[in-house]
């Protein structure tokens, strides 16, 4: 489901956390066993793309890797800022879109992206992977999460194109908020050539 820039701001001005159906709280089960697995490079600088409350990026930074998160919604980064604040870690929080981010080329050994790209029009989805490609640093990692009924593992492989091989894929299912309805997902990761 593609929602437009402008409606984020919208939906986190409006909305506690737990009105947020993406807003778990914390990392979600894949991010933690791709930490647990070391299948995150040591020391990265990592980039957490549509980081929303900064849930994400906070775990990973408590873990000691240098942590950026990027969103539109000027009040998901305070809230994301109070947040690291809170945890007593260190993340640069950017007010931004990912798909023409203020980075340097070269910038992220990882870029983690929790439903950003699943949630961009078609139009943009082409633009963001050659930002990825910017971005992203030679052997680089983007770690990409999408709902099954929204994207394919086929549909990912063709639009980040030969530049990026696929290393692993799982699934797993969220039970969504509010809603309690059970949604399928894809994690998979990719690594830059």
């Amino acid at each position: 489901m593609a929602i437009q820039p402008g409606e984020w701001e919208f939906l986190y001005q409006t909305s506690t956390a737990t009105q947020l159906p993406w807003e778990i709280g914390g990392p979600d089960a894949a991010l933690e066993h791709m930490v647990q697995k070391r299948q995150l490079p040591a020391r990265a600088d990592l980039l957490d793309a549509g980081c929303g409350l900064g849930s994400a990026a906070v775990y990973l930074a408590a873990l000691g890797y240098r942590v950026t998160g990027i969103d539109l919604s000027p009040t998901a980064i305070e809230k994301a800022k109070r947040k690291a604040e809170q945890a007593g870690v260190t993340v640069t929080f950017v007010v931004g879109d990912a798909v023409k981010s203020p980075f340097k080329r070269g910038q992220f050994t990882v870029v983690y992206d929790r439903g950003c790209l699943q949630h961009l029009p078609k139009e943009r989805q082409g633009h963001y992977a050659r930002e990825l490609l910017r971005l992203l640093r030679s052997q680089g990692t983007y770690i990409v999460e999408v709902a099954q009924d929204v994207m394919s593992v086929d549909q990912l492989t063709a639009l980040l194109g030969p530049r990026f091989v696929l290393k692993d894929v799982q699934s797993l299912t969220h039970v969504e908020r509010p809603t309690g309805i059970p949604r399928f997902h894809t994690v998979a990761r990719f690594v830059k050539k």
